[in-house]
């Protein structure tokens, strides 16, 4: 949450594993949309905090943990 919130998102959302790591999506509280660029995803391994690094790792995370196919197809 604190790495989250050191940007501009104030809530997450884990959604699951990839890769060995965890996947956590970040948001916002008040429910609101926001379009800010591509799909951003908080991967944590073990210590290791970092933010996805481009849009072809945000599309393979999306392939592997949407499980809703018109969320997921909002963002193709």
């Amino acid at each position: 949450m604190r790495f989250a919130r050191k940007s501009i998102f104030d809530t997450v959302k884990r959604l699951g594993e990839w890769k060995g790591c965890e996947v956590w999506e970040p948001g916002f509280s008040d429910g609101q949309t926001r379009y800010i660029g591509f799909p951003q995803f908080i991967l944590v391994k073990g210590d290791y905090v970092r933010w996805t690094a481009d849009w072809e790792e945000s599309r393979a995370i999306m392939d592997k943990l949407y499980s809703n196919e018109d969320e997921y197809l909002s963002y193709r």
